[in-house]
């Protein structure tokens, strides 16, 4: 696995060339697990006040939609290693998140949160410090809602139809939307470009991560660090991975 610093500047970079964000056309895909992922968090915080952290928060994608949902009534916070993704989502979202460049391994704070969410980046971590840290962040009865590469992740007809799906999400579909009037032109062939960056991007990426870890271990982790699991979707993101979510005993 390749350090801290490869990994933001690879991210910093993707963040202005290839990543999504607020306001460009967003993948289905990609769509539909952001709205599982809130979906799952609305669960968590439904009818009370509280405190919420994307811990590799991106651009922000994810923050924005929760921010727009009049159902949460919620602080919300959104981290990440690389300066150029906040940057973006401090230019790209809602006024209200609070962003910060910080280290999730390391976070450094006295803060506690309701919900914890670490989407599409617990492989680029230590699996042992990474759950340490979130046992410390999140308050008792909290929530963490996390994905993780499963056993399939290194299934090539598996990763393969990823691959073909995140084609036509992003370079196909975006034209035939255009050609029934659903969306401009321009957001299409903006989309076109997106996509060639993101290729580029993830090969980089994709080179720092570790290896799935195994559900009992994850189960070992979570348990080690005061996590009871309560809900476990085997076949997220195309069946490549885990989406789980764990409550703070």
């Amino acid at each position: 696995m390749n350090t801290e610093l490869d990994v933001s500047e690879i991210f910093s970079n993707y963040a202005f060339e290839g990543y999504v964000k607020v306001g460009s056309l967003i993948p289905k895909f990609i769509q539909e697990q952001t709205d599982e992922i809130a979906d799952l968090v609305k669960k968590a915080v439904a009818g009370k006040d509280s405190r919420i952290l994307d811990c590799a928060c991106g651009t922000g994608v994810l923050l924005h939609q929760l921010a727009l949902d009049d159902k949460i009534n919620a602080e919300l916070y959104g981290w990440d290693i690389s300066q150029g993704m906040i940057k973006v989502a401090k230019e790209t979202t809602h006024p209200s998140i609070k962003y910060s460049v910080r280290n999730a391994e390391q976070p450094e704070t006295n803060m506690s949160f309701d919900v914890v969410v670490c989407k599409n980046a617990l492989y680029y971590m230590e699996p042992e410090r990474a759950f340490y840290s979130f046992s410390q962040l999140i308050a008792p009865e909290g929530h963490l809602i996390f994905t993780s590469l499963n056993r399939n992740a290194d299934n090539i007809k598996l990763k393969l139809r990823l691959m073909r799906i995140g084609i036509y999400d992003s370079s196909v579909r975006p034209f035939f939307d255009a050609l029934l009037g659903k969306i401009p032109l321009s957001d299409a062939i903006g989309s076109l470009r997106m996509a060639k960056a993101n290729i580029q991007y993830q090969k980089l990426a994709r080179a720092t991560a570790n290896q799935a870890i195994p559900l009992p271990r994850l189960h070992e982790l979570l348990s080690a660090n005061s996590f009871e699991v309560s809900e476990v979707r085997e076949d997220h993101y195309v069946g490549t991975q885990y989406l789980i979510d764990a409550v703070k005993l």
